[in-house]
């Protein structure tokens, strides 16, 4: 599909600021990280740089994590007519079957424990949401009218 170039603008920015943050999630120190790793103009490594203790949390320099996957699960589904039967988990559990070498939970990255055992159980969690109605910004620009963004949001989280 072609995408208007407003989305495609807002798909590009959210996707850079997530490979840019990834590595500082969980770090109580994340400003002062940040500045470091924009002052030496480079992508901090969570492991090497950043020092997270726990393995599960290294983020890969430059790498976009969930949060971006779910920008792009929401264009996808704005693009369908009907939403049907959950076309949100049957592309989520798809991508997760993907073998990849050294990626653990297929094609997703940097996903959060709530976002994988959805995923893996076809379940809904207890929880809020698993985040993508607030990775919504891409799709937003597809809509005629501001107003139709919540309802749809709201629909499709549920």
């Amino acid at each position: 599909m072609n995408y208007p170039q407003a989305t495609l603008d807002a798909l590009a920015g959210m996707a850079c600021g997530d490979c840019f943050g990834a590595p500082f999630e969980y770090q109580a120190n994340a400003p002062e990280m940040a500045r470091l790793s924009r002052d030496e103009g480079r992508y901090l490594c969570s492991k090497a740089d950043v020092g997270q203790p726990n393995k599960d949390f290294w983020r890969m320099p430059g790498v976009y994590t969930d949060d971006t996957q779910q920008a792009l699960l929401l264009l996808w589904l704005r693009n369908k007519e009907e939403l049907g039967a959950d076309p949100f988990m049957v592309w989520c559990q798809g991508m997760a079957q993907v073998k990849l070498p050294g990626v653990s939970f297929g094609v997703h990255r940097g996903t959060g424990g709530n976002f994988r055992a959805a995923v893996q159980t076809g379940n809904p969690v207890p929880t809020g949401g698993l985040g993508a109605p607030m990775r919504v910004g891409p799709a937003a620009t597809m809509f005629e009218h501001p107003s139709q963004v919540v309802p749809w949001a709201v629909e499709v989280s549920g």
